[in-house]
């Protein structure tokens, strides 16, 4: 609830928000998604940065916040449904120093690396030419400088025309398995005939 109290409360300052300036990078990636052997796959990335300044009146006085929002895209540009992305940000420490740092998030992230903020997010069922996005926000005054801390936004993909293994009776050869019980029963039944015609000499 109070993350809810907290997201609309952002939106309402930044509803009334001055943009003082808007940059974008472009990254292109082409690779070969695991668990898929059919082909690369190529997807395109690229990261708006929006700052913002708000004015507020508190008690009286004037005070100016001071907002950051990042907006991370990609495009799935090959001829494939892309099953599960995982995407991984490693935001810069002048971004955020720990996960509490970062006002707001777009869509809920799929889990947090400790040792530094490295936030990942797992998109399901991206289609040829499809684009997807994910935002956040900070409470810093940053400027199109700190663009360049960031690293190049890394994947995992899974492919959606992965063959399943098979599930048939026939899925697993019992051969070696019956040979070598097979073996181990004759060697003994030798050694126990062997043994016993010695005895009865």
């Amino acid at each position: 609830m109070r993350k809810a109290v907290a997201f609309l409360f952002l939106v309402g300052l930044l509803s009334a928000a001055q943009l003082v300036y808007n940059e974008t990078q472009v990254y292109r990636h082409t690779l070969i998604p695991v668990e898929c052997q059919q082909g690369e796959h190529s997807i395109v990335f690229w990261r708006e940065m929006r700052a913002y300044n708000v004015t507020t009146v508190e008690g009286g006085i004037e005070r100016i916040k001071h907002f950051t929002t990042f907006t991370l895209y990609f495009k799935n540009e090959g001829n494939q449904t892309l099953k599960d992305l995982l995407l991984k940000e490693h935001l810069p420490e002048m971004v955020a120093e720990t996960p509490e740092d970062i006002a707001n998030f777009s869509i809920t992230p799929h889990g947090f690396e400790q040792g530094s903020v490295v936030v990942t997010w797992l998109f399901e069922n991206v289609e040829p030419g499809e684009t997807r996005s994910v935002s956040y926000t900070v409470e810093k005054e940053l400027n199109e400088s700190v663009l360049d801390e960031f690293e190049t936004p890394k994947v995992v993909v899974a492919a959606s025309n992965i063959e399943a293994p098979s599930t048939g009776e026939t899925g697993f050869d019992w051969t070696t398995p019956v040979i070598a019980v097979l073996t181990i029963a004759v060697a003994g039944l030798i050694y126990y005939f062997t043994r016993g015609t010695g005895y009865q000499a």
